[in-house]
This record gives C-alpha cells, sequence and structure tokens, in this order.
C-alpha cells in the first residue's frame, strides 16, 4: 500500500501548483491551512482528484491566498462558487487570509472536489505553477491575465520529499526533512518564515493517506500522513 512511508509528498509553501507533476499518481490529497481573520476559524480544503490529466486535477494555493478549487477563480464562474471562495492577500508581516463579502458562511462546505471534466478549467484566468527555482512557469495553452502573474504567487519555500527516510528530490527554500517515526516527519526552512501565518499546501500521491501539517513556526513544520480509515500513522 501506498503512503507517506514510501511515496513522501509535495509540498508548497506561500506558493501554488497548478499542473500536478507526473511523478505523482491521478489520484491526489492536497490539503491547505489557513486562518480566517474576520472569526479564527480554520479552513481546511481537502480535495481528492480523480482526473485523468494533469488539467482534470488542476488545483492553486496562491500566496495571495485567493486560494480556490473547483472553480474559485476571479472569473465567469465565480458568483457560482460564492459560498467556497477564499480571497486574502500577503504583506510585510506575511500571510494574511479572510472572508471576502458572501465568500464563507459558517455554514459553508469545506471540502471542494476540485476541477471535474465539465470545460470549467478552461475560464480560469491564471494558469501557473512555481518551479523549485521559485520562477512563475506557464501551464501549457493557458494564457494568465497579466494582473495576476506578481511577486506574491511565488512560493516561499516547497519540497518533494521520500516519506521512508526523509531524502529531498528537489527543493526551494528548505535545509532538510527529518524523519521522526512513520508518517512523521519535520520540515526545515533555510531561510525562516516571518511569522508563523503561513499557508501550507501537501500532496500524497495515495489518496487513504491524510496528510496534515502541524506545529507551524518561524523554522519548521511537521507533516503528518495518517490512514483516512483508521487514523493510525502510516
Amino acid at each position: 500500500m501506498a503512503s507517506l512511508e514510501s511515496i513522501g509528498g509535495k509540498l508548497f509553501v506561500n506558493g501554488e501548483e497548478i499542473a500536478l507533476k507526473s511523478d505523482l499518481e491521478t489520484k491526489t490529497q492536497i490539503v491547505d491551512f489557513g486562518t480566517v481573520s474576520n472569526d479564527t476559524r480554520t479552513v481546511k480544503a481537502n480535495p481528492f482528484f480523480d482526473g485523468v490529466n494533469d488539467a482534470e486535477i488542476a488545483t492553486r494555493c496562491v500566496v495571495r491566498a485567493e486560494i480556490y478549487v473547483n472553480g474559485m477563480w476571479s472569473g465567469t464562474n465565480n458568483s457560482t462558487y460564492s459560498n467556497t471562495g477564499l480571497n486574502g492577500y500577503s504583506n510585510l508581516e506575511g500571510i494574511v487570509v479572510q472572508t471576502a463579502p458572501n465568500k464563507i458562511t459558517s455554514t459553508s462546505n469545506l471540502v471542494c472536489n476540485g476541477f471535474g471534466n465539465t470545460g470549467d478549467i478552461t475560464s480560469a484566468p491564471c494558469r501557473v505553477i512555481v518551479s523549485y527555482q521559485g520562477e512563475l512557469v506557464l501551464a501549457p495553452s493557458l494564457i494568465p491575465k497579466p494582473e495576476y502573474i506578481d511577486k506574491d504567487q511565488l512560493a516561499t519555500a516547497w519540497v518533494n520529499f521520500d516519506g521512508t527516510d526523509g531524502s529531498i528530490r528537489d527543493s526551494f527554500n528548505v535545509s532538510g526533512v527529518v524523519r521522526n517515526s512513520v508518517g512523521d516527519c519535520t520540515v526545515s526552512f533555510s531561510e525562516p518564515m516571518k511569522n508563523g501565518n503561513y499557508i501550507l499546501a501537501t500532496s500524497s500521491s495515495y489518496s487513504a493517506t491524510l496528510i496534515s501539517c502541524v506545529i507551524k513556526t518561524f523554522s519548521s513544520f511537521k507533516v503528518i500522513g495518517k490512514n483516512i480509515n483508521t487514523g493510525d500513522l502510516q
């Protein structure tokens, strides 16, 4: 059985990934965490993707904290998904995630389903990924609006690591990954964050592994992988 132990995962901090890399299976879990400033609720997007190509399993986690999946973009379908969108901004203190008017209510469903094969993917105004060098890369055949391409979309740090031993495949501003135990890894930054108010997004190539990020500090955080059915570390 694939798990955090055998697969590891891709992690994006204060950045975004649009087309998931080919070394991940199409069944992918991505978890994003942020704090909604006006009512202090923690937002957890936990989409499962079951697409047949990169475009169909696309998602995005932006430094500006404009987080969207399945239509949560500032495009033609924005009003359709008005109860599931998040808006925010970044400043010198770090990342601020807040609810926009008519965006999130106390009864909103915060579990999102990701893009399906509906054609909605073509309506998104911005299709970029962040390379391991921190450079913006346009996804094939998709033209983003210039106003959506700015420094806020650059990843502050990211890492692709092996969960078996913590070895790093590729990274940006990550000094190391320590495997503490089964399903428990600590990621350390080369340059610390300005504060603890940053966004984390993780993915695993096995959908039965629930990935979470805990104990965020200026210099590190922990990645925990649990079996979604039993809750056991894996």
